[in-house]
């Protein structure tokens, strides 16, 4: 099968019969977007739809209109692409790519079968000439078939060499379009920095960018076949991310790094980012790493992250970094989340985490007894905020935990104001019995409300 190409010519294309074809391809230069009325029928592309997509020293402006059908990219035994504004090649170029793909009312997407999905990404080896590359995915009034996206790659404005270049790209998605499950594989990156400058967002743009209400999202697979969840991740420039929800769904991660305003590779320029989910009714995580408004090799760059995580449980096999060093700016606020880490946790000087404590145990439980495996920067800030009384007065009830007895060690983070905490949301019987205590039974330290065994010291 072929390809069905567009170019300069022509307003308009009518197709009355059902199509299906190896990929579609729309390059235009003149900015005028072409039009194809399926007329109530199908098109299929079983490789690749791509709009505004020049390679070398090309460029194209312009985009297409899809109305009256139903579009499939990809089969069930293969996956397709979905491209806009993707800029690809490795010669010495000044390129611009500006693209649109809009589907109106009445017309469905099938979107259960694609493999890779890029809205404004330069992809190209070539160093220093300037590239512009805006890229705009229009579902607001599409219907995504049976409610289901998913796909095994998905990246929107993601800067790439050469450096100088400017990588927009923007999901348009509607509140009624009956998507349910947002689920990706391998990568979701939304506003990233190779080299070129990226500025990504996905939602209903009316409603501040949040995702349709009652989506469930999930990025990666299982334990075994995880992905990547990357959210303004800077590196030589800067990068600019921004996901959250609205009300309702699920968020489940099988992650091997969740990067939000994180910076790679010590370079001058960092990555912004925001993961808003606190809304979502729950969730299930399983992550290897997490860094959150940082930079991995302590470069002049600021990394400025904020992480709102709902209930439920967010495992972290190895580390968690917020906030360092210290030009970087992190946020971690817990909603009810509990947060085992196997590994260390950095809170650097910039470096904020606050737990939301509602009448469950939640929060950074630290598998570690090394107090090196959880610091607190002299400004660092660990957060506890109970805000209910317990569910059970039967069990500890507590905010923070780390295995071994480290009373003595928190209550100087508590006196150096690197620990705070809250009881306004506790009655006055519940307040009394707050402390931090060790549970030797359980070879735990809490900060919390007091059980009836234990190790005490209070905290005045």
């Amino acid at each position: 099968m072929g390809t069905l190409t567009f170019g300069n010519a022509g307003n308009a294309s009518a197709m009355d019969q059902a199509w299906t074809v190896g990929g579609v391809a729309h390059l235009r230069t003149d900015g005028s977007n072409a039009i194809m009325d399926l007329q109530g029928g199908s098109l299929v592309a079983t490789g690749a739809l791509r709009v505004a997509c020049p390679a070398l020293t090309q460029t194209s402006s312009g985009g297409a209109v899809i109305t009256n059908g139903l579009v499939t990219i990809g089969t069930a035994s293969a996956g397709g692409n979905l491209s806009v504004a993707l800029f690809s090649g490795t010669a010495h170029y000044q390129g611009y790519a500006a693209g649109s793909l809009t589907f109106t009312k009445g017309t469905a997407l099938e979107a259960s079968y694609l493999k890779d999905v890029y809205v404004g990404r330069g992809d190209t080896n070539s160093a220093h000439p300037t590239a512009q590359i805006i890229g705009t995915l229009d579902l607001q009034n599409a219907t995504i078939t049976n409610g289901l996206w998913r796909c095994s790659k998905l990246v929107m404005g993601d800067g790439r060499p050469p450096a100088g270049s400017r990588d927009e790209g923007r999901v348009k998605l509607g509140q009624t379009n009956g998507l349910t499950d947002l689920v990706v594989l391998s990568l979701l990156g939304i506003g990233g920095s190779e080299s070129g400058s990226g500025y990504g967002r996905m939602g209903v743009e009316a409603n501040g960018w949040l995702l349709p209400s009652n989506v469930n999202l999930q990025v990666g697979q299982d334990a075994g076949s995880r992905g990547d969840l990357r959210v303004g991740l800077g590196r030589w420039e800067a990068a600019d991310g921004y996901l959250a929800a609205a009300t309702g769904g699920v968020f489940t991660a099988y992650l091997g790094n969740l990067w939000v305003g994180s910076t790679l590779g010590g370079y001058n320029v960092g990555g912004t980012g925001i993961l808003d989910l606190r809304r979502m009714n729950g969730m299930t995580g399983d992550v290897n790493n997490v860094r959150i408004g940082d930079n991995d090799q302590g470069g002049a760059a600021s990394g400025v992250g904020q992480v709102y995580l709902p209930p439920g449980i967010a495992t972290v096999r190895s580390n968690v970094t917020v906030g360092a060093p210290s030009l970087s700016q992190g946020l971690l606020e817990l909603f009810g989340t509990l947060m085992p880490v196997g590994g260390r946790v950095t809170i650097g000087a910039t470096g904020r985490v606050t737990n939301h404590v509602q009448g469950v145990s939640c929060g950074l439980d630290v598998a570690s007894s090394d107090t090196n495996d959880f610091t607190v920067a002299s400004a660092g800030r660990v957060h506890l905020a109970f805000e209910a009384n317990p569910a059970t007065a039967m069990a500890p009830y507590w905010g923070l935990r780390m295995a071994g007895n480290q009373v003595a060690y928190f209550a100087d983070l508590t006196a150096a104001g690197r620990i705070t905490y809250s009881t306004a949301g506790l009655s006055p019987s519940h307040a009394t019995r707050f402390g931090i205590f060790h549970d030797s039974a359980a070879a735990r330290t809490y900060i919390g409300l007091l059980p009836v065994r234990g190790t005490v010291f209070l905290v005045h």
